[in-house]
């Protein structure tokens, strides 16, 4: 059995009175993933983004074609979605396709 964390992945910024780190690999799904990986198989949904653009990046097991990978692409600006983009990693079905010719 295996384990989907959703979450964030980030490059966080850190101030301790112990020291600063500018970019560091944060975000609680990295964390989270992180300590589960000891027990089990972990897979990651991770959005990615600041104020103005998100990606989510995602994979898929199909009975068809095993596993698709896809991402969506978005843009907003004043508060409001302008663009929603999706792209599919299309090579596993391709390789399905290409056997039944």
């Amino acid at each position: 059995m295996s384990l989907v964390v959703v979450g964030s992945v980030a490059y966080d910024g850190v101030e301790t009175p112990h020291g600063k780190v500018d970019r560091m690999l944060g975000g609680a799904c990295t964390y989270i993933s992180l300590a589960a990986s000891y027990f089990t198989d972990v897979n990651i949904v991770a959005a990615l983004g600041d104020n103005d653009r998100a990606m989510l990046l995602y994979e898929m097991e199909t009975a068809a074609f095993g596993t698709l990978r896809a991402m969506e692409y978005f843009v907003v600006r004043d508060g409001q979605l302008v663009t929603d983009t999706l792209v599919f990693d299309t090579h596993a079905v391709r390789e399905v396709e290409g056997r039944q010719h």
